[in-house]
């Protein structure tokens, strides 16, 4: 009977036990529940962000088709107004060359229609209209240099040129000025002058390779016996033949070309000529005379 007292402990103490485990059990089931909430829930803020994230993309998408869709049709528009212009001008050309065709035909026919022909005789290369008479060369003098230079006569060409290296711009008293060397060869020697001048305007020329700016200037010029001022578009024009060239714009009511005949005007000469060879009387030949570069 001694023993009782003894097992009723065992028990008593067994059970404490038993329920401490059911007891801790019952916890970490809590934790694992809220722990698996958590995740849920982060997964659908996830979901609903991405989701937001496919609507903006798709919106921006859209709007994008909407305004590359805009463009094809104003392009489309504008081509399509561009060939009916094209097609104006060409029929607005061939009437032009059935009026010049039709014209040509009845001069031919009727000899009284054709105009007399004006005689221009040159004296002095000075025409009857008091026009400089020029040919396909011509010797340009500029004054202020002592430099004599082989210029092509080109009325084809709407400005005239002038061969221009090492190009400076600079400032002086407010306005743009620009110095530039002419390079040329003086029978084994080569020798160089340098021009400062204002620049009075610049030009935009187009080419193959792109687009570019150039100066023009103003210079005192004096073709035989008269002098005057020629605006010239600076470029290198060390690979042609001549290292001027005259233009229809200073021809226009100016001079008239005859292009049977070459230097018609003579060398021009200067009053004072001093001894310096690298500055007065200086006389740039081109490479070939009777060719057209």
């Amino acid at each position: 009977m001694r023993y009782l007292p003894i097992c009723s402990k065992s028990i008593q103490l067994a059970l404490i036990i038993l329920f401490s485990l059911i007891l801790s059990g019952c916890q970490s089931n809590s934790r694992d529940a809220e722990l698996s909430d958590m995740i849920q829930r982060n997964l659908m803020d996830q979901q609903r962000q991405l989701a937001l994230l496919i609507d903006e993309s798709q919106q921006r998408l859209q709007m994008q088709q909407l305004n590359q869709q805009s463009e094809l049709l104003r392009l489309s528009s504008r081509l399509e107004l561009l060939g009916q212009q094209l097609d104006r001008q060409q029929i607005a050309e061939e009437e032009r060359f059935r009026r010049l065709l039709a014209r040509s035909q009845r001069s031919a026919t009727n000899p009284a229609l054709i105009p007399p022909r004006a005689e221009s005789v040159s004296v002095n290369g000075v025409t009857r209209s008091e026009k400089l008479l020029l040919g396909r060369s011509e010797w340009l003098g500029f004054p202020l240099q002592r430099l004599v230079l082989a210029a092509r006569i080109d009325s084809g060409a709407n400005t005239s040129s002038l061969d221009a290296q090492d190009l400076v711009d600079f400032e002086r008293d407010g306005q743009q000025w620009v110095r530039f060397s002419v390079h040329f060869q003086d029978g084994e020697q080569s020798r160089q002058i340098e021009i400062e001048a204002p620049v009075i305007r610049r030009v935009r020329i187009r080419q193959a390779v792109g687009a570019e700016s150039r100066p023009v200037v103003e210079l005192p010029v004096r073709i035989g016996q008269s002098n005057h001022k020629v605006e010239f578009t600076l470029t290198d024009r060390g690979e042609l033949t001549y290292p001027a060239l005259l233009g229809r714009r200073f021809m226009m009511d100016v001079a008239m070309v005859d292009v049977s005949k070459n230097f018609i005007q003579g060398r021009p000469e200067f009053e004072d000529q001093g001894e310096d060879a690298t500055t007065q009387g200086q006389t740039l030949l081109p490479v070939e005379l009777d060719t057209d570069l």
